[in-house]
């Protein structure tokens, strides 16, 4: 009788440290996902302030950059980067294909995609999805300055040196011109719609613990 009873006993702490155990691994998993979403938000909100704070002189923008070239393009890039998460960026569009300034900027590129990534597997669907959309919009917004930046700043860096600089590709600075208006009227769209549908509303309530 001894030996079955410390048999059952022997049982019984062993489902109860089981369960224990299995109550810190959730507990673990939801701060863990609590922290990814809080970051993963934060980020997001700081986007979406930038585009706020730039919504009347992006609007404007736009209407200027589909009628001429732009020479002064890094403005728009200082502007939409002006976050502490993407200061690093700010001097970037003065030294674009240069190694350590290149650099900077593919690694933080990488690190937006990332982030448009996660979101979609760290909040539902509905949400994440929006989010993302975003993000990427953003990103590629940021990109196409960067390679708009490369072409101009070439032509100019030619003018400086002789009289008998390249001209402007014309065909090649339309095309990159036309993707720059689409992308920042996505951003623009997407980051307005994030307000409009109650995204980031959404966000903070599946952030509470």
């Amino acid at each position: 009788m001894t030996n079955i009873i410390v048999s059952v006993i022997t049982a019984c702490t062993a489902i109860v440290a089981i369960i224990i155990s299995i109550v810190q691994i959730s507990k673990s998993n939801k701060q863990s996902l609590f922290e990814r979403r809080l970051n993963a938000y934060l980020k997001i909100h700081s986007l979406k302030f930038l585009c706020d704070q730039n919504k009347i002189s992006n609007e404007q923008y736009v209407k200027e950059l589909k009628k001429e070239p732009d020479w002064d393009i890094e403005v728009l890039f200082c502007n939409m980067t002006n976050i502490s998460f993407l200061e690093e960026l700010q001097n970037v569009i003065d030294h674009t294909l240069e190694n350590d300034y290149q650099k900077k900027y593919l690694l933080k590129m990488e690190e937006l995609k990332n982030l448009c990534e996660e979101v979609r597997l760290i909040f539902p669907e509905i949400i994440g999805y929006e989010l993302a959309d975003f993000v990427y919009y953003y990103t590629e917004l940021l990109i196409n300055i960067y390679k708009y930046k490369a072409l101009t700043k070439n032509v100019l860096e030619q003018c400086e040196k002789n009289s008998t600089a390249l001209p402007l590709d014309q065909k090649n600075e339309n095309n990159l011109r036309q993707i720059l208006v689409q992308r920042l009227e996505g951003t623009i769209t997407l980051s307005e719609r994030l307000f409009k549908n109650g995204t980031l509303d959404k966000v903070k309530k599946k952030i509470k613990l």
